[in-house]
C-alpha cells in the first residue's frame, strides 16, 4: 500500500469514528461511504470521465454529508423533518444499494488515454466548428421554450469541441481549459448563472486530470482549492444578482462582480459564518428527503410509482398520443407539492431527487431496490455510449452531454430522463451530420509512440 492510500484510508477512519459519535451507526456508515466513494473517484485514471463515480460523489454530498452538518449546525434556513438516526438509516441504506448497482456492474470504456489524443488528433477541423457554433447560440437570443432547449444542447458543443482541443495537442490542454472557462466565466457574469460554468468546470479538469495523468494529491489539492473557491462565489452571488437583475446596473457587470469577490475574498471573515450556513443549505438535498420521509405514508399515501411512470410518458410518449402530459417543469413542481407536503410559490420548482421519489414511490425496501437499479441503469448508458464509441470515439467525447443530468443528485427523475434521451438524439444527429457532411470517419490510429504519458 502506497502513503497516499494509507493516508487516505486514514483520514476516512477519522471521518467514520467522528460520524459515528455525532450520528451514531448509520451517520457512520454514511460518511464511510461517501468517503470510499470520494476516494475511489480521485483515484480514476483509466477513463477521462467517470460518470457513474460522479454521480456517487454527488448524490452522497448532497444527501448525505450535508445533511450531516445540517443536523450538527441545526440550520435554520432548511430545516430537517427527521430525527438524524432516521434521516440516516433510510438515506444511507438507500445510498449503498445504489453504490451496489453501480459497482458491481461498473463498465471499463474501451479508449484510452492515448486512443483519444492519437484520434482527436485527426479531427481538428470539427472541433473547430462545435467551438464556432456553440459560441454562437450563447449569444443567440431565443425566447421561445421549445427553443431553449435546443440552444441549451448546442451551446455545450462549445465544451465538446475544447475538450477535443486538449486531446489533440496534450502540451496546451491546460491553455484550452482555462480559455473555455474563462470565456464562460465571462457568460455566466453576464446572464447572473453559474451552474453551467460548475459542472462543465468539472467535466473538462476531469479530461485534462487524465490527460496530464495528475496525481492522487494534486488532485485532492485542486478540488480543495476549487471547493473554496466555490465558496467564495457564494458570498457573492446573491449581492450581484441583486444589482443586476433587479436594481438595473448600468456598469460593468465584470468590474462589480470582481470587485465583490475580491472583497470578499478579502474580509472573508465577516462573512463566513453567514456563508456557511447558506452554502450548506444550498447543497442539502436531505432537507428534501427528510420532508418526504415526514409526509409519505403518514399524509400521503406511497405514489406506486406513478411520477416514474409520468416521466417515461413525458419523454418517450408524443404529445399527440398524450395530449394531458405536463411539462417537465409543470410535473415536477406538482409532484413536489404532493410528496413533501411542501407549498411552493409560483414559478418555484424545486427537485425531488432520484433517492427522495424512489422512497415517495415505494417506500424504504421498494427504495432500496430502486436505487439498485438505478446504479445498473447508469452502468448500461455508459456501456452503450462505449458500444458506439468503437464505431466512431465522437461518441465517447459527447458523453458529458448525455450524462449532464444523469449525474444531478437534485433534479426529478421526469428531468433526468427528458436531458438524457433527447440529448442522445441530438449527439446521434451532430455525429452523423458532422461525420457525412464534415468529413470520413478516421480509425484510431495504431501506434506505440506515448510522448504524453507524463507530464
Amino acid at each position: 500500500m502506497t502513503i497516499s492510500k494509507g493516508v487516505s484510508y486514514l483520514f476516512i477512519a477519522i471521518g467514520v469514528c467522528w460520524a459515528y459519535t455525532q450520528g451514531g451507526l448509520f451517520g457512520a456508515l454514511g460518511i464511510g461511504a461517501v468517503g470510499y466513494v470520494v476516494y475511489d473517484f480521485f483515484l480514476q485514471r483509466k477513463s477521462w470521465l467517470p460518470i457513474g463515480e460522479l454521480a456517487l460523489l454527488l448524490g452522497g454530498l448532497q444527501w448525505i454529508v450535508s445533511p450531516f452538518f445540517s443536523y450538527i449546525a441545526e440550520s435554520n434556513l432548511y430545516r430537517m423533518s427527521q430525527p438524524c438516526d432516521e434521516y440516516m438509516m433510510y438515506t444511507v441504506s438507500m445510498y449503498i444499494a445504489f453504490m451496489t448497482g453501480f459497482y458491481m456492474f461498473r463498465p471499463s470504456l474501451s479508449l484510452s488515454r492515448m486512443d483519444l489524443i492519437k484520434t482527436c488528433s485527426t479531427v481538428g477541423k470539427l472541433s473547430n466548428i462545435l467551438i464556432c457554433v456553440g459560441l454562437l447560440f450563447m449569444f443567440v437570443p431565443i425566447s421561445m421554450p421549445a427553443l431553449l432547449f435546443i440552444k441549451t444542447l448546442v451551446i455545450n458543443l462549445f465544451f465538446i469541441g475544447f475538450i477535443i482541443r486538449m486531446y489533440m495537442k496534450p502540451e496546451k490542454a491546460t491553455m484550452f481549459l482555462l480559455l473555455a472557462l474563462g470565456i464562460q466565466l465571462l457568460n455566466s457574469i453576464r446572464l447572473g448563472m453559474f451552474h453551467e460554468l460548475l459542472v462543465w468546470g468539472i467535466f473538462m479538469m476531469m479530461a485534462w486530470f487524465n490527460i496530464h495523468k495528475v496525481t492522487l494529491k494534486k488532485r485532492i489539492l485542486i478540488f480543495v482549492l476549487t471547493f473554496i473557491g466555490i465558496f467564495i462565489l457564494q458570498t457573492v452571488k446573491s449581492t450581484y444578482r441583486q444589482a443586476i437583475w433587479y436594481n438595473d446596473y448600468s456598469g460593468s457587470k465584470v468590474e462589480l462582480f470582481f470587485s465583490l469577490l475580491i472583497n470578499n475574498a478579502i474580509n472573508i471573515n465577516e462573512v463566513q459564518s453567514e456563508t456557511k450556513e447558506s452554502t450548506v443549505a444550498r447543497y442539502n438535498q436531505g432537507w428534501i428527503i427528510s420532508r418526504i420521509y415526514a409526509n409519505v405514508p403518514q399524509k400521503h399515501d406511497y405514489f406506486y410509482g406513478r411520477t416514474f411512470v409520468d416521466a417515461f410518458n413525458s419523454t418517450l410518449v408524443p404529445r399527440f398520443l398524450f395530449p394531458d402530459k405536463k411539462g417537465a417543469g409543470e410535473q415536477s413542481r406538482s409532484d413536489f407539492i404532493d410528496m413533501t407536503g411542501y407549498q411552493l410559490s409560483r414559478g418555484t420548482s424545486m427537485g425531488l431527487s432520484i433517492l427522495g421519489e424512489s422512497y415517495g414511490n415505494f417506500g424504504i425496501w421498494g427504495g432500496i431496490g430502486f436505487m439498485f437499479f438505478w446504479g445498473w441503469f447508469i452502468t448500461k448508458v455508459i456501456s452503450l455510449v462505449d458500444r458506439f464509441s468503437k464505431k466512431d470515439f465522437l461518441w465517447v467525447m459527447f458523453l458529458p452531454i448525455i450524462c449532464f443530468n444523469l449525474i444531478k443528485a437534485e433534479i426529478s427523475m421526469m428531468s433526468v430522463l427528458n436531458w438524457t434521451v433527447k440529448s442522445f438524439l441530438f449527439v446521434w444527429i451532430v455525429i452523423y451530420l458532422l461525420r457525412h457532411l464534415v468529413t470520413h470517419l478516421q480509425p484510431i490510429v495504431e501506434d506505440n509512440d506515448d510522448k504524453y504519458l507524463d507530464e
